[in-house]
């Protein structure tokens, strides 16, 4: 049986849904990105997330250990997490700011985020904030990003193309 958990939510449709490491989707801590803003979901109940995160328009959605990313109309932020509570904290970090960003991807080193949206592929270091745009794909408007785990090469779908990723190239 499947249950609806967001019902009589002022959460608009989700666009983006995680949940934390520490925890599974159904028991734990879940987070919705939506149309109005970042929704947590813990102990069967929902609490908009206080730190701001452009209020609406969050597309995509990804964890890690110590902190969530959310990828927005206007860039990416990152949400430091309480690693005892597993909680967001007040400290955010804005990245790639005013870059339509659709979604997200983590590379294994757990630093490196490939983000794409209506112009291409960015790179973002999260530790230095560096970023740059892959060659090749600029004007791309990429609506997914996907890792092979037997070959380990990424696969971004665009509108009209698959690419693939190679050894730093595309």
């Amino acid at each position: 049986q499947t249950l609806p958990i967001n019902t009589n939510l002022y959460a608009s449709s989700p666009k983006a849904i995680t949940g934390s490491l520490q925890d599974t989707l159904w028991t734990g801590l879940v987070y919705q990105g939506a149309n109005s803003g970042l929704w947590r979901y813990k102990n069967n109940e929902w609490n908009k997330v206080s730190v701001e995160c452009d209020g609406a328009n969050i597309r995509d959605l990804l964890v890690t250990k110590n902190c969530l990313f959310a990828g927005t109309a206007n860039g990416i932020i990152r949400l430091d997490l309480n690693p005892d509570s597993d909680l967001e904290t007040e400290n955010s970090i804005r990245f790639l700011d005013g870059i339509p960003i659709k979604t997200l991807y983590l590379e294994d080193d757990g630093t490196t985020i490939l983000a794409g949206g209506f112009d291409g592929i960015y790179v973002l270091n999260t530790l230095n904030g560096e970023y740059a745009a892959y060659p090749g794909i600029k004007g791309a408007n990429i609506n997914t990003l996907w890792k092979c785990r037997k070959t380990g090469k990424i696969f971004a779908g665009s509108d009209t193309n698959v690419y693939k990723k190679i050894s730093g190239t595309v």
